[in-house]
C-alpha cells in the first residue's frame, strides 16, 4: 500500500511540471504563431503604403 503510494505521489509529482511546462509551452507557441503572422502583416502593409506609386 504504502510503496503504491509512493509511486502515485512520486507520478503526480512529475506530472505536475511536465503538464506546466508542456502548457507553457503550447501558450508560447500559440503566441508565436499569432505574433508571426501578425508582425508580417502590418510591416507588409506598412511597406507597401509608404511605397510612393
Amino acid at each position: 500500500m504504502a510503496f503504491r503510494f509512493n509511486l502515485v505521489h512520486s507520478g503526480l509529482l512529475w506530472f505536475i511540471p511536465v503538464c506546466f511546462g508542456l502548457f507553457r509551452f503550447i501558450t508560447v507557441y500559440s503566441g508565436l504563431f499569432w505574433f508571426i503572422p501578425v508582425y508580417f502583416g502590418l510591416f507588409f502593409k506598412r511597406n507597401i503604403c509608404n511605397t510612393p506609386n
